[in-house]
């Protein structure tokens, strides 16, 4: 009888260390995402080539994103447009909501009606990249990438 039990209880442990816990995304670590990162810089590639990296130089119009991730799901986007843009400079805020589904976070602004959904690339507690294909304008067809701090 005592070899039966031990042969359930070790059956029961493998059953239980199934291969999800192996991506913490599905394992509700959402915890990591939680708080404000800032936007680093910005790649745009094709086929694995990157094709456009934004000048980091002094004084260059740089623009720069800062992402604020909360408990209850909705987050803040703070976009700064150096001077001579189409805003004129200074900041805009946005308010989204945000999903994560495996490997992929959504952000979703009700208001404006537009959804955009990245691959998680990366995700440590210090450092967070996501990428999508654009699907318009110029650029379409090519990967955008977002490598982020905090």
């Amino acid at each position: 009888m005592k070899k039966l039990l031990c042969l359930f209880l070790v059956f029961a442990l493998f059953v239980s260390c199934s291969s999800d816990d192996t991506n913490s995304l599905n394992n509700g670590n959402k915890e990591l995402i939680l708080g404000v990162w800032n936007s680093k810089i910005y790649t745009i590639s094709d086929n694995g080539k990157v094709v456009y990296i934004p000048d980091q130089s002094e004084g260059a119009r740089i623009d720069k994103y800062k992402y604020e991730f909360r408990r209850d799901d909705n987050m803040f986007i703070w976009y700064y447009y150096p001077g001579g843009t189409f805003f004129g400079g200074g900041y805009e805020v946005w308010n989204n909501a945000y999903y994560i589904e495996g490997d992929s976070l959504s952000f979703v602004n009700e208001e404006m009606n537009t959804s955009t959904s990245y691959k998680i690339e990366k995700l440590t507690k210090d450092e967070l990249v996501i990428s999508y294909i654009i699907d318009r304008g110029a650029d379409k067809g090519l990967l955008h990438t977002k490598f982020m701090v905090r």
